[in-house]
C-alpha cells in the first residue's frame, strides 16, 4: 500500500513539472508576425493605397465628385467604413432618423457614426433616377435634397444620404433604418 502511494505521488509531481514546462515554454514564444500584423492591423494595403489616392491630411488634393461617389458605393458595398474619414470635411452635419442623434460633428466622429449602417445588407441601389430616391428628395428636401445629394438604399430598406461641398468633401450624412419612415 506504500508502494502506491508513493508512485502515485512521483506520478503526480512528474504531470506537474511536464505541465509547468510546458506552460512556461508555450508563454515565453515569440508572436507569430503574420498573426500580429492581422490582429493589430485593421487596414490593408488596398486600403491605405485608396486613401492616399484620394487625400492626405498633409496634402489638400480635391478628387472629382463621380469618383468620390464610386468609392462610397465600395465602402458601403464592402462595409469597409474605415475610408469615410478621408472622405468628409473637418465638420460633418449627422441626423440619425427616428433618434436625437447627432449633430455637427468631426469627420472622425462622424466616420464612427457610419456604423449604423452595418446591418444594411447590399446590394446598395445608388441610382438616383430610382423613384423612391426621387421621393425621398421631394418629400424632405432639407434632409434628402437638394438634387445634388447623393442617396443609397440597401436592400434591406437603410438609407443613406449625403451632402458635398466646394471641395467634394462630405459635409451631411443622413441615415435611417428604412426609407419608409420618411415616405407617407
Amino acid at each position: 500500500m506504500k508502494f502506491y502511494k508513493v508512485g502515485f505521488f512521483i506520478l503526480l509531481l512528474v504531470i506537474i513539472a511536464g505541465a509547468a514546462f510546458y506552460l512556461g515554454s508555450s508563454y515565453n514564444k515569440p508572436v507569430d508576425k503574420e498573426k500580429a500584423a492581422f490582429t493589430k492591423q485593421k487596414p490593408t494595403k488596398k486600403i491605405e493605397d485608396e486613401t492616399e489616392e484620394i487625400s492626405t491630411p498633409s496634402s489638400k488634393t480635391i478628387i472629382t465628385l463621380s469618383l468620390l461617389k464610386e468609392n462610397i458605393q465600395a465602402a458601403l458595398t464592402t462595409m469597409n467604413l474605415q475610408p469615410f474619414e478621408t472622405y468628409m470635411a473637418d465638420e460633418v452635419n449627422v441626423i440619425l432618423e427616428a433618434s436625437e442623434c447627432c449633430g455637427t460633428m468631426t469627420n472622425e466622429e462622424a466616420a464612427l457614426q457610419m456604423q449604423y449602417l452595418e446591418d444594411a445588407d447590399a446590394p446598395w441601389n445608388f441610382d438616383q433616377s430610382n423613384e423612391t430616391i426621387k421621393k425621398l428628395k421631394e418629400v424632405e428636401p432639407t434632409k434628402y435634397g437638394p438634387e445634388s445629394a447623393y442617396i443609397g438604399i440597401a436592400s434591406n430598406e437603410y438609407t443613406v444620404s449625403f451632402k458635398f461641398n466646394e471641395d467634394n468633401k462630405i459635409s451631411a450624412v443622413t441615415m435611417a433604418a428604412t426609407y419608409k419612415l420618411l415616405l407617407p
